[in-house]
């Protein structure tokens, strides 16, 4: 399916299966978000429900409830371990470049971390969804994440780009804009990730 396809019909999916559950997370991540600490894990548990969202919406066939945005605990834990094992990666990286004695400074070495992280981040986006929508292991997950970007490199890279813009766009109508943007663009990762998973068994979502 075309990118540009995927999000006309997100575009759609958003109007037609719920619009205000999804600007209701998107404005409970942006509050959440200027408290210290508590904020931050309160957005993540928000931010997961806004991904698992995306995937009740690109699959059902009537508006989405808000009760329905909230996955299994056990979805939340795999995706918190997942996250933190892609993000030690970049971690050991630097610290075997340490101990090598490469010759990084402080802030090379900061540097080079958040690039690794970055590219990371875009290696495994979709390893979340395998969680939400199949129950998939960390394991299986970030495989399955790994195997749709080696599949359709050129594609994936683009849609993310596209995913990038659309949040630039929300940014730009005054921040504001991100209500909208931010399920829309859940909506649209979880398009993208449906029509383009490898395993075509019947999935687990609930």
């Amino acid at each position: 399916m075309p990118i540009s396809t995927i999000w006309s019909q997100a575009w759609q999916k958003f109007w037609n299966k719920n619009w205000l559950v999804g600007l209701l997370l998107a404005l409970a991540i942006f509050l959440f978000s200027l408290i210290p600490v508590v904020g931050i894990i309160v957005s993540f548990i928000i931010g997961v429900a806004l991904n698992y969202y995306g995937l009740q919406v690109w699959r059902s066939d009537s508006p989405v409830e808000f009760s329905q945005v909230f996955p299994p605990l056990i979805a939340y834990v795999k995706i918190l371990v997942g996250l933190v094992v892609v993000g030690l990666i970049p971690g050991l990286i630097l610290l075997i470049v340490y101990l090598t004695d490469g010759g990084l400074s402080v802030t090379a070495s900061f540097v080079l971390g958040a690039l690794l992280l970055l590219f990371l981040m875009v290696v495994f986006y979709f390893f979340s969804y395998f969680v939400l929508e199949r129950d998939a292991g960390i394991g299986e997950a970030l495989r399955g994440a790994l195997a749709i970007l080696l599949q359709n490199p050129g594609k994936s890279i683009l849609f993310i780009l596209t995913l990038l813009l659309v949040h630039f766009l929300g940014i730009l109508a005054l921040g504001v804009g991100t209500l909208l943007t931010t399920p829309l663009a859940s909506i649209g990762g979880a398009g993208f990730y449906l029509t383009h998973r490898l395993d075509a068994t019947s999935p687990k979502l609930t």
